[in-house]
């Protein structure tokens, strides 16, 4: 999202089937003042996001990071009321089928999560993955109502010394108190 359009608001309006199309994740931009955070709404009005493909190894490398994630970052950001299903490939910490990154008062609400998430071996670091987000960062952020059926796949490092294996149902790591209510 640029300066001008992370405050979007969006709502689904129909079922939308990715099939055979890869994409890379909202938020990720490349220019002179790009930003990595959504701060707006998407509300999918119970409507399925359905067989999205994100493959990190695909997506233009550069200054930052970009993990596989429906949502680069998620700050005093509300995602609600959708079904997402596909697969993901990540090389990268910090990585979740909606986002790596969720701060401020973000709330995902009414979400299912039915994803094939694959962790590759020998990251660089921990792996801080998770089957709704990354990383927390705000005691202010909740998941609410969300069903999870995030498949981890991953079997470690080739050479069985790393990477630090921080995986989590819904949250990889949380550096402050992340509120979770109703979700499986």
């Amino acid at each position: 999202a640029s300066e001008m359009d992370k405050y979007a608001k969006g709502k689904l309006t129909a079922d939308i089937d990715m099939q055979g199309i890869g994409m890379l994740p909202i938020g990720h931009n490349r220019g002179e003042n790009a930003e990595h955070i959504f701060a707006g709404v998407l509300d999918g009005q119970g409507h399925a996001l359905s067989n999205v493909y994100i493959d990190d190894a695909r997506i233009p490398s550069g200054d930052y990071a970009e993990p596989a994630t429906l949502f680069y970052e998620l700050q005093n950001a509300t995602v609600k009321n959708f079904k997402l299903t596909g697969e993901m490939y990540t090389s990268h910490q910090f990585s979740g089928p909606i986002t790596r990154w969720m701060s401020g008062k973000s709330t995902i609400d009414n979400v299912e999560i039915d994803v094939a998430f694959h962790l590759a071996p020998n990251l660089a670091g921990d792996t801080s993955s998770g089957g709704v987000i990354g990383r927390n960062g705000s005691a202010n952020s909740l998941i609410n109502n969300c069903l999870v059926k995030t498949h981890l796949i991953g079997d470690g490092a080739e050479d069985g010394v790393g990477p630090y294996w921080y995986v989590g149902g819904v949250a990889g790591w949380a550096d402050a108190s992340l509120q979770i209510k109703n979700t499986l």
